[in-house]
């Protein structure tokens, strides 16, 4: 696998991909990429990258890495920055796979993040502030104006 660190994408998904394959080796291979995925994610963070998709990732590399500390801490994040409905329905389906690659344990409480992102899907707008207007908002609070 050679992968650019200046480009963290790529790297998001063989964790999935060797977990599902399921070869000798690959649970390694496994660790060894979502590795990479992370440190080319925060690598992309420590530059200022303004990208709406590296918290979703490195969300992902935490599901990927069954690191249920780090996956709850970038849900909080992701509702924070304000993710659109669209854009959490995409990663979803993902994460739900990482979860089931992971141990009994660490699956269960990756669930629990889990839940809590579909909550934000059925609450969150669906599309971005351009779109609603000046005053809307990206957040995932109620859409009532005071």
């Amino acid at each position: 696998m050679h992968l650019d660190l200046n480009d963290y994408f790529p790297s998001s998904n063989p964790p999935r991909l060797y977990r599902t394959r399921n070869r000798r080796d690959d649970d390694s291979r496994a660790k060894v990429a979502a590795a990479v995925a992370s440190t080319a994610c925060e690598r992309a963070r420590e530059q200022s990258a303004k990208d709406v998709w590296l918290t979703a990732t490195l969300l992902g590399a935490a599901f990927d890495s069954g690191d249920v500390a780090a996956a709850q801490g970038f849900a909080e994040d992701l509702e924070s920055e304000g993710l659109v409905r669209w854009q959490l329905e995409t990663i979803i389906p993902d994460l739900e796979l990482a979860l089931t690659l992971q141990t009994e344990h660490t699956a269960a409480a990756l669930k629990d993040v889990l839940v809590q992102l579909k909550v934000l899907v059925t609450s969150g707008p669906a599309a971005p502030a351009a779109v609603h207007g000046p005053d809307a908002t990206l957040k995932f609070v109620s859409q009532e104006r005071s």
